[in-house]
C-alpha cells in the first residue's frame, strides 16, 4: 500500500527546490509537496492487524530490495507484476530528471504486505483512503519473477539505494 519512491521524491524536492524551479511548474511542485500527507499509513496498518500474515516497509532500497529482502526471510518464491505498482507521475517526473530508478528508491511510506485473502485487504485499505494494489503472489519456488507485460525476468539482489547514490553524487559535484 502506498506511492513508491514518494519519501525520496520528498526528500529530493526539499533539498533541489530551487534547481527543481527551472524544470517544473510551480504548479507542480507544489502538487509534489502535498504529496508527502501520504508518506504515513499507520491508520491503514492498524486496520489491517490480522488481516496479513507479513508485512515490512519499503525502504532503503525501494521496492525491489523489500521483495528481495521478504522473500529470503520468508524462504518463497515470488511472481510480481510491476505494472500493477503504484508510483505518482510527479515522482516519475523527478526521477527522469535526476535519472533514477523509483523502483530501487526509498519508499518509507509505503508497506509491502502478504496475505492469504488479498481482496479483503485492499477493501480495508481503500476505506482508509489509501492507494492499495494486489502486486503477485508467493510461491513455493525459490524463483523470484517479475514482469512487466511482455517482458519477464528474475528479481536481483538488492542493490543500493538510488536516494544514497543521488546524495553521493550531489555532494562530489558540490565539491568540486
Amino acid at each position: 500500500c502506498g506511492s513508491l519512491a514518494l519519501e525520496g521524491m520528498q526528500q529530493i524536492l526539499e533539498e533541489c527546490g530551487e534547481e527543481l524551479g527551472s524544470r517544473f511548474t510551480p504548479a507542480f511542485l507544489r502538487q509534489m509537496k502535498a504529496l508527502k500527507g501520504e508518506l504515513v499509513q499507520t491508520e491503514a496498518i492498524r486496520a489491517v492487524r490480522g488481516h496479513v500474515s507479513a508485512m515490512q516497509q519499503i525502504g532503503s532500497g525501494g521496492i525491489l530490495a523489500a521483495l528481495w529482502e521478504t522473500a529470503e526471510a520468508a524462504r518463497v518464491g515470488l511472481h510480481v507484476d510491476m505494472s500493477k505498482m503504484t508510483i505518482c507521475q510527479e515522482t516519475i517526473e523527478l526521477c527522469e530528471f535526476y535519472r533514477l530508478n523509483p523502483y530501487q528508491m526509498t519508499s518509507a511510506g509505503a508497506v509491502l504486505m502478504f496475505t492469504c485473502s488479498g481482496e479483503t485487504l485492499l477493501e480495508i485499505l481503500r476505506g482508509c483512503g489509501v492507494r492499495a494494489v494486489r502486486l503477485g503472489s508467493t510461491t513455493a519456488e525459490n524463483a523470484r519473477v517479475i514482469t512487466s507485460g511482455e517482458e519477464t525476468r528474475f528479481l536481483d539482489r538488492p542493490a543500493s539505494d538510488e536516494l544514497g547514490l543521488w546524495q553521493e553524487k550531489r555532494l562530489k559535484n558540490l565539491a568540486k
